[in-house]
């Protein structure tokens, strides 16, 4: 590959995967999401990731600082 992207989940201090140091897939198949509208890499990330069912999406908005306020919330 010409190179690697790293991604990062933003997750309140009291969430159950907050204090891992990695997130596996599965765990965010289990998990709702939150989601920046227009976000160029979402449909990459849906077919490679969540191919059989699509992922839970609890909110989708295209300002990031909502988002990272709704994820801080829980």
């Amino acid at each position: 590959s010409l190179f690697e992207e790293r991604y990062v989940a933003v997750l309140a201090p009291t969430h159950q995967l907050a204090n891992r140091p990695s997130i596996g897939i599965d765990d965010l198949r289990e998990t709702i999401l939150l989601e920046r509208d227009e976000c160029d890499v979402a449909p990459k990330i849906r077919r490679s990731y969540f191919p059989e069912e699509p992922p839970r999406l609890g909110h989708c908005s295209g300002h990031d600082l909502h988002l990272q306020h709704m994820a801080a919330a829980g």
